[in-house]
């Protein structure tokens, strides 16, 4: 039952309950010097499941009375703590009857708003648990999508749905115009340059290509991500109303449907139509797509690229000053979350760490050490986003460009860039939110 593949270095302390966690997010339960991977059960939260994947599993609750995990009866029913007798054998049976039901009533619909999910029963109950957590932290779901469908019935958020559109069509613009401008290689391209100064590398340098190759990895990673929402109808980016009122959009790594949520209110394309419905019609200002756009490379990002939030810029999208932030990073104002990031990024990068504590490592691993600043500027979402945004201000309008020597791309990006096309050929397109 133990796993004997678990690196014990990279699990975290153990808890109340004795269990530790992966940098992954797996939990295990340490016994000794030995662990056991522990999961939730998938139809009931309160009973447990111990033992590696691809094997059968032990199945045990947690007694908050005396603090121990304690395995499940099969055979017999357990009496629980308000005296009602549970027979697990039949619980698990029903639980799992209903489970069956649901999937079969829900593949039966047509679109999202009426309750299809998916037709593969394997991600139903992934898309069961990420809907749980959604229903907690939001008040309502405005949009099921920004398809024509949906757009018919959005009423007042119209303007705004429409806008919001536009703005995953002009992500998806820039990426490709960004990927086109590096993957020319021109000595003296304004964007090249720009990449050089963000990272703080010298343009022929074996980092600056490095860095390089990440970069257009996870530019073309989120473009294919961005492209599949656009020829999937828009269907799978909801808006929504959060309880929150400061968040502006998320994403959750393990939707098989890979949706994007949008706090509605808190998009520009929703108080520009707001000011131009209520307050000065055909006098306001022009709408500012970009913040809308940064939102949207953000949150494809997450799924793309596998970003993270190590923390968020302070101004609007359109507004960030990129140089700003890495000035409070180079001057050791990093956050404890901003810190971990840098660490961790250092470690998978094998990074030989000495014996410091979090901050001041942290801020020697940015500034002495150009692989684990510019992975790690990549890493965070508002970051990347703006990185895009900066470098997609700088294209000029190709009447304007002269011709200039090119520089020839090396070998590792070409390379890189045709064993994606060709896998990208083969690959299948993610599932839509209309059923084929």
């Amino acid at each position: 039952m133990v796993d004997p593949h678990v690196n014990f270095a990279m699990l975290t302390p153990p808890n109340s309950r004795g269990i530790v966690r992966s940098p992954q997010g797996a939990s295990y339960l340490l016994l000794g010097k030995q662990v056991i991977k522990i999961d939730k059960h998938p139809l009931l939260s309160h009973i447990y499941m111990l033992g590696p994947e691809q094997t059968d599993k032990v199945l045990c609750r947690f007694d908050r009375g005396t603090q121990r995990f304690v395995l499940v009866p099969y055979e017999r029913g357990y009496v629980s703590s308000s005296g009602q007798e549970i027979n697990y054998v039949k619980v698990v049976g029903e639980a799992q009857r209903r489970f069956q039901d649901g999937f079969l009533q829900q593949s039966q619909k047509i679109r999202y708003r009426d309750g299809f999910r998916t037709d593969k029963i394997d991600e139903y109950r992934q898309v069961l648990e990420i809907n749980s957590v959604l229903g907690g932290n939001i008040k309502g779901i405005l949009l099921y999508g920004l398809d024509e469908g949906e757009l018919a019935l959005a009423g007042k958020y119209t303007g705004a749905a429409r806008e919001l559109r536009e703005g995953v069509i002009t992500a998806r613009k820039y990426i490709n115009q960004i990927k086109n401008e590096l993957m020319l290689g021109k000595v003296d391209n304004p964007l090249l340059q720009r990449v050089h100064e963000i990272f703080t590398v010298e343009p022929d340098s074996d980092e600056a290509e490095a860095l390089l190759i990440t970069l257009l990895r996870n530019i073309e990673d989120t473009g294919n991500k961005l492209a599949r929402h656009i020829s999937d109808n828009f269907s799978r980016i909801w808006l929504v109303e959060y309880h929150d009122p400061n968040l502006v959009g998320e994403v959750y790594h393990q939707d098989p449907l890979k949706r994007i949520f949008i706090n509605i209110k808190k998009s520009s394309a929703y108080h520009h139509n707001k000011r131009v419905n209520v307050k000065c019609r055909f006098l306001c200002s022009h709408y500012k797509v970009n913040d809308d756009v940064a939102t949207f490379l953000h949150e494809a990002s997450h799924n793309a690229a596998k970003t993270k939030d190590y923390f968020y810029l302070d101004s609007l999208e359109s507004q960030r000053l990129l140089n700003e932030e890495m000035d409070k990073l180079l001057k050791s104002d990093i956050a404890k979350k901003g810190a971990k990031g840098i660490i961790d990024m250092a470690k998978t990068l094998k990074v030989t760490l000495p014996p410091f504590k979090d901050k001041p490592l942290a801020w020697m691993l940015y500034n002495y050490y150009p692989q684990v600043r510019g992975r790690f500027l990549m890493q965070n979402a508002d970051l990347f986003s703006q990185i895009i945004m900066e470098l997609a201000d700088r294209i000029e309008p190709k009447a304007k460009r002269d011709t200039v020597s090119v520089k020839r791309l090396s070998a590792e990006v070409l390379a890189l860039f045709i064993t994606r096309a060709l896998w990208q050929a083969g690959a299948a397109p993610e599932g839509g939110g209309m059923r084929p």
